[in-house]
């Protein structure tokens, strides 16, 4: 069990990491000790506290330049709209009498990227013994909220916040400590109607559900079979998609679901986004004791997902648009681990710029491992056709030569596998139609899936 000054030590050694660089608001500041503990490694540190006489006594202290004490009530700041890499609220939620508007206003001034951490004891009612005791002198206040540690998590997760790292240190009362993130996915209603999301939306599911039964040797998809009977009408009835159709998506999932496992028994380590997730089951189907994944995708289309797939400590939301930067610089402050991002299906709408740019960002961030798909230009929109939902509409880029097109690249990137969309896929029970199509792809190599290596990592 640690003693008092254990603990602070402990807090303060991993927020003085969690902040390094970073432009830092120390809300609820107290007697500016623990925020001089940590406040050295940040670029910039604002240590703010409400109470007179402990900001008259912190600012007795000597304290770095980059260290400034004011007068301020967390509930009610003066900053302005996102100006903060980081807020810390040490011990200070308790001590509000309503928390949740401290926490509205961490978020305000918070950037969209940035980390609220907030360490608290959470001991439930227990006493927290002498550290009140001694904070009153100077003007503290009583204690509003008491929380145990689940208690404050589902608190947190109530107030729109994420807690992405988190433990508890055992005390005289437990403490917890905490680094979350803005959850922007908003709370869902009781219901969707299903016209907030049209059947290119629900087609890869449905096209899974179909392999699962009609070819489960191809893909065997439980966690979508288990929710089928749930599913709006728009999603479980599509009468005019082909059979290829359905299958060019089962294939396009098994085949990144492949590489998943594979890349993952290199990595044990490995974090995986998916791009453009929208009902895909791969943390659910191929996720490896602690290994995290992230969906990223447009809100809306993340709401409808939680509906069926509730986001979770391993399975996280990213609502940004792919060449939006903050998702993968979010995740690389979080972890330096190695990183896969399965692209598969996302590309069809990029220009090639775009993809270009998107493999930029995807370098400048430490560097993964980008798995997708792409035709050549010679497809004639063979993939597309006959698919009632894409017959009008072309792929936007294509590739016919990979290794040009990475040596054309200003940035490292190399070229690791290269393999056709349908290579040694079993045809037995297929319509002729399907065979035909799927042996004219593969003898053209019409369709082709990449596994290329950003950046300088290891």
């Amino acid at each position: 069990m640690h003693s008092h000054k254990a603990i602070y030590t402990e807090l303060t050694d991993r927020i003085r990491e969690a902040v390094r660089g970073l432009k830092v608001l120390d809300a609820a500041c107290g007697n500016g000790l623990a925020t001089l503990k940590y406040a050295s490694s940040a670029s910039s540190c604002t240590a703010c506290d409400y109470a007179e006489k402990m900001i008259e006594y912190a600012e007795t202290l000597d304290h770095p330049s980059n260290v400034s004490f004011e007068l301020q009530d967390i509930c009610d700041l003066p900053y302005e709209d996102r100006s903060f890499d980081a807020v810390v609220m040490l011990n200070a939620l308790d001590q509000v009498a309503e928390p949740e508007k401290a926490l509205q206003e961490a978020a305000r001034v918070l950037k969209d990227d940035g980390i609220l951490i907030v360490p608290t004891y959470a001991g439930g009612r227990a006493d927290r013994g002498t550290f009140y005791r001694q904070a009153a002198l100077f003007g503290s206040p009583l204690i509003y909220s008491s929380w145990t540690p689940q208690a404050f998590l589902d608190f947190l997760e109530a107030n729109d916040w994420v807690a992405a790292e988190y433990c508890v240190i055992s005390a005289s009362a437990p403490f917890m400590y905490a680094e979350c993130r803005k959850n922007s996915i908003p709370k869902r209603a009781e219901t969707i109607s299903a016209s907030t999301a049209d059947e290119e939306f629900w087609l890869p599911l449905k096209a899974r559900i179909f392999t699962s039964k009609a070819y489960p040797h191809i893909l065997f998809d439980r966690p979508s079979l288990n929710i089928e009977e749930k599913l709006p009408e728009i999603a479980r009835n599509m009468p005019d998609v082909s059979e290829f159709s359905m299958l060019s998506y089962s294939v396009l999932s098994a085949e990144a679901e492949k590489v998943i496992r594979r890349y993952t028994q290199i990595c044990p380590d490995l974090m995986v986004v998916n791009i453009k997730a929208g009902m895909e089951t791969f943390s659910l189907r191929c996720r490896e004791d602690n290994q995290i994944f992230y969906e990223l995708d447009d809100p809306s289309s993340l709401e409808l997902r939680q509906t069926y797939f509730p986001s979770s400590w391993y399975d996280r939301y990213l609502p940004y648009h792919p060449l939006d930067e903050r998702w993968i610089s979010g995740i690389r402050k979080e972890a330096g681990r190695p990183l896969l991002i399965n692209a598969c299906g996302a590309f069809f709408d990029f220009t090639k710029e775009e993809v270009v740019s998107f493999l930029r960002i995807c370098s400048s961030y430490g560097g993964a491992f980008v798995l997708f798909d792409a035709d050549s230009s010679g497809s004639g929109g063979i993939l597309v056709k006959r698919t009632n939902l894409n017959e009008r509409r072309m792929p936007s880029f294509t590739i016919d030569d990979i290794q040009g097109f990475v040596k054309e690249l200003d940035f490292p990137c190399e070229v690791l596998e290269s393999s056709t969309l349908f290579r040694g896929i079993e045809k037995k029970g297929m319509k002729s139609d399907t065979k035909f199509r799927i042996e004219l792809i593969e003898k053209m190599k019409l369709r082709n899936i990449y596994i290329l290596k950003t950046g300088t990592f290891r």
